[in-house]
């Protein structure tokens, strides 16, 4: 078995312990895909809107993502290996 210090946040809460943490940090979860999306400005808001397919599959690989993951697609992983 590996030790209690192999797994950062057990290493984090042997290291801090009875120091009554309140904020451990912003844990954003991020699903990448490889694909144009579709884009076009706003008329409202005057900012870029993007959406499609290409949009949709990242929003499905971010979804399988827990705080403080960063998930890649198969076609991503292919796309920048030995880059």
């Amino acid at each position: 078995a590996a030790p209690a210090s192999a797994d950062p946040a057990s290493a984090w809460r042997d290291k801090h312990k009875g120091a009554g943490c309140i904020w451990r940090g912003l844990r954003v979860r991020v699903g990448c895909f490889t694909g144009a999306p579709e884009v076009e400005r706003d008329p409202v808001t005057k900012r870029m809107d993007f959406y499609g397919p290409a949009v949709n599959r990242a929003a499905r690989v971010e979804a399988q993502a827990d705080g403080g993951q960063f998930l890649i697609c198969d076609s991503t992983y292919k796309h920048t290996v030995g880059k």
